[in-house]
């Protein structure tokens, strides 16, 4: 089950890395977990099919700098869009 509250680590979890990695690491976790996870692979397998999805959604977050700077400002208690 997903939670879409701010704060959370999903992201990171998902693809089994530090807030502190690098877009190289992120890559790299996502390829590999990408692999064993890929609805091509794993065929019509809903448990597996769906934790690809959550893979392949924390990657698109957390390669892209925008994307990963908001995603982190929501788990210091900050709502984007709204003033400190």
């Amino acid at each position: 089950m997903q939670s879409s509250m701010p704060g959370n680590d999903e992201h990171y979890s998902a693809l089994g890395v530090e807030k502190t990695a690098t877009a190289a690491d992120i890559k790299k976790a996502f390829r590999g977990l990408a692999r064993e996870y890929h609805p091509d692979i794993v065929g019509d397998d809903p448990v597996k099919v769906a934790r690809f999805h959550s893979i392949r959604e924390a990657y698109e977050v957390l390669v892209d700098t925008e994307k990963r700077r908001k995603y982190d400002m929501q788990g210091k208690g900050r709502t984007p869009g709204r003033m400190a």
